[in-house]
């Protein structure tokens, strides 16, 4: 079904538009979903979340949601100059068709490149693939 919604985007058909609108003055932004940002400016888009409910409706039935909901937010609020674009979490997508749009899950032979990547958060690791990075990272950084 997914698919298929992306395809009728592509052609720009929307078999399910949304009545809800912007606030006046806003532009809609897409990023990525892992991002971060300081806590006072977490602390403030709190704060508009609580006063602006209809905010989350405009996103509710959204094919991508999460890529466009906190850009907005912030590319529409005073912080948007101190928006650099880059993204402090170490990704290693896979190389085949199957897995080249997903972030493949982290191995011990790649905790090098974890590590000199200058990031902050690595996704994603799984015990089922290799449980030995998961306890390489947590005894080294306390996690």
């Amino acid at each position: 079904m997914r698919a298929g919604l992306f395809k009728l985007c592509a052609i720009r058909l929307n078999v399910r538009p949304n009545p809800c609108k912007l606030p006046p003055g806003w532009s809609l932004y897409r990023a990525s979903q892992w991002w971060c940002v300081p806590g006072h400016v977490a602390d403030e888009m709190l704060a508009f979340l609580g006063r602006n409910r209809g905010y989350c409706e405009l996103f509710r039935d959204s094919l991508v949601p999460d890529e466009f909901f906190f850009a907005t937010l912030i590319m529409n609020s005073p912080h948007a100059a101190q928006v650099t674009g880059e993204n402090l979490t170490y990704l290693n997508f896979g190389k085949t068709r199957r897995d080249h749009n997903h972030p493949v899950s982290l191995t011990m032979g790649e905790a090098r490149a974890v590590e000199s990547s200058g990031r902050f958060f690595a996704r994603k690791f799984d015990p089922a693939v290799d449980a030995e990075v998961i306890r390489y990272f947590s005894a080294k950084y306390g996690v």
